[in-house]
């Protein structure tokens, strides 16, 4: 059994479209040819419709895989580009995106979301074919590229962004015959691009961000990068004229969070590039809700901190007045004392005695001083021995 394209040299166009008018008749209730079956569209077939060729000596059949549409399974696929958005001199925010494909569904009722690895899968050209295996989210969902299309008041706060600092580098990217581009500082651009087969050269001063179309033929040079153009087949043939397209602005940031943006100091970004590099490569991109939540969070500490600073203050003066009076009180006490102690004492008055003790004998009277008297004197008797 092989496997390959429709060949248009086995099925001519005409028993082509007999065929799948004939199928048309049997599909299910809502179901429906993917392009139909017009006449204009017909080619489409032989690039979407798989066949397999099984036979023997005898005959040969072919089965084709026709794919089949209903009015709930069209979507209008988007590519989706994040480019980033100046917010003050220095400062540059840019939304992270994880889908790189958006797909609204005719009725905007309802999308599909689609990343690099995914659209893999899909049959890609002028339709693009995938299989069921995607998930179908309804408007309602909160999700955040569904937000950005329909600039919902709400974005904002669902869509992650990173604070970039000090952006330099410029970018471009392409889609298709598209390129996106943006310009931190003003650049001077040379397009050179095909116009009735001659070249010709164009200088534009380029910032900020905007889309180049019709550029897949066209080449772009800076003074930092160049692009290479692409030209296909021999045939010479009226191609469309490269024109720039710059869009509206549509800000990343809400106005209330202008001021913050502009409030946030390098310490609080360093904050964050310190705890970054603990666990990955150094980088310059920032999570702004972070820096807000950072930032919130830094100014409670400050006023928490300056409270325990006049609490810490006030205790600490109470208790040096407290060791101030306690000490002054002991002073003053002790002087007082030792005032009282002084008045209060007697010196004692020193009698000189003879040196040679005498015995006083039973008829000795000694006489004390009267009570009127002030002077402290010591009468003392001592009989006296009569000569014989």
């Amino acid at each position: 059994m092989l496997q390959d394209k429709l060949p248009i040299s086995i099925i001519k166009l005409t028993t082509l479209q007999g065929i799948l008018r004939n199928i048309s008749k049997q599909l299910p209730e809502g179901y429906e040819l993917i392009v139909g079956t017009r006449t204009n569209k017909l080619y489409l077939y032989y690039e979407l419709v798989q066949v397999s060729a099984i036979g023997n000596i005898q005959n040969m059949k072919l089965i084709a895989n026709v794919h089949l549409k209903s009015a709930i399974s069209q979507f209008t696929l988007y590519k989706v580009v994040a480019l980033p958005t100046r917010v003050s001199k220095t400062n540059f925010v840019q939304y992270s995106i994880d889908y790189s494909y958006f797909g609204l569904e005719n009725s905007r009722h309802d999308f599909i979301l689609f990343k690099e690895t995914g659209l893999l899968k899909c049959v890609t050209g002028e339709i693009t074919i995938c299989p069921a295996n995607t998930a179908v989210y309804s408007s309602k969902t909160l999700k955040c590229l569904s937000n950005l299309f329909f600039q919902t008041s709400t974005y904002n706060s669902i869509c992650r962004r990173h604070l970039l600092v000090n952006l330099r580098t410029p970018t471009l990217q392409k889609h298709k015959s598209l390129w996106f581009y943006y310009f931190p500082e003003q650049r001077q651009v040379t397009l050179r691009y095909l116009e009735n087969n001659v070249w010709t050269t164009r200088t534009e001063l380029l910032s900020e961000a905007g889309m180049i179309l019709n550029a897949s033929s066209c080449s772009i040079a800076t003074e930092e990068f160049r692009t290479l153009p692409e030209l296909h087949g021999s045939m010479q043939t009226t191609l469309d004229i490269t024109h720039l397209y710059i869009p509206d602005k549509v800000s990343t940031v809400a106005d209330h969070e202008i001021p913050l943006l502009e409030q946030i100091t390098q310490k609080e970004i360093q904050q964050i590039d310190e705890v970054r590099s603990r666990v990955t490569t150094h980088a310059q991109s920032f999570d702004v809700n972070s820096l807000f939540h950072l930032r919130q969070v830094s100014l409670y500490q400050e006023q928490r901190t300056f409270w325990h600073l006049i609490a810490t203050t006030i205790v600490c003066a109470l208790a040096i007045l407290g060791i101030l009076y306690l000490s002054l009180r002991s002073y003053v006490q002790h002087s007082i004392t030792s005032c009282h102690s002084t008045n209060t004492t007697v010196e004692p008055n020193t009698v000189m005695l003879n040196p040679l003790p005498v015995t006083p004998e039973p008829s000795q009277k000694t006489q004390f001083p009267r009570k009127d008297e002030n002077r402290d004197v010591t009468f003392t008797a001592y009989p006296l021995n009569q000569a014989k």
